[in-house]
């Protein structure tokens, strides 16, 4: 009778442990699926609002975010991948006035000093090369149950990241802000040059 007490006793905390780290487990992949998401909408207010930017550039703790999330060494590549488009948004629409700390000269000396431009085109180019991402690319979103047995299977929260027309967004707008950083390195480095 004491043994099946002990036994008893022995699979609640079992159980209890392996809820534990699912619970922990599940908040930390539904923290990043929120994240994922308000970034993106963050990504469509700076492209579509160059008043957004300003804001933005207004504040140093923003920008500063966004240069931590892309250069976390161990980070969720979407999160990185979306802050790269961010901060790349952010040169684009920054004003050119040569006295403020926040025009595209100065972000793009940022962008070069802090994160590298190599850096940068490979976070954003990690996201594109997802396969969540290809996934909603090709307008074929995998389930969030894999199978009908739905309470056995966990939901496949990346399926949730990305649909057709936000890819084809984010692959519009990352290949003409490197286009457009790339020009701009190398524009700054003439002109500074002669």
């Amino acid at each position: 009778n004491n043994n099946n007490n002990n036994n008893s006793n022995q699979q609640i905390d079992d159980f209890n442990q392996i809820s534990e780290n699912e619970i922990h487990l599940n908040l930390s992949v539904f923290a990043a699926t929120a994240t994922i998401g308000l970034m993106k909408i963050l990504c469509i207010w700076l492209d579509e609002c160059t008043g957004a930017v300003q804001a933005l550039l207004n504040s140093a703790a923003y920008l500063q975010y966004l240069i931590e999330l892309i250069n976390q060494p161990i980070s969720n590549l979407h999160i990185q991948g979306l802050a790269a488009l961010a901060f790349g948004l952010c040169i684009q629409g920054a004003e050119e006035t040569a006295n403020s700390h926040t025009n595209k000269a100065s972000l793009l000396a940022i962008l070069n000093q802090r994160i590298g431009f190599e850096k940068w085109k490979k976070k954003l180019n990690e996201l594109r090369q997802s396969p969540p991402f290809i996934s909603a690319e090709q307008d074929h979103v995998s389930p969030l149950f894999p199978d009908s047995q739905l309470y056995e299977q966990t939901i496949k929260w990346d399926a949730l990241y990305y649909d057709c027309e936000f890819t084809h967004f984010y692959k519009e707008i990352s290949e003409k802000l490197i286009r457009f950083v790339k020009g701009g390195r190398t524009s700054n480095r003439y002109s500074e040059t002669n």
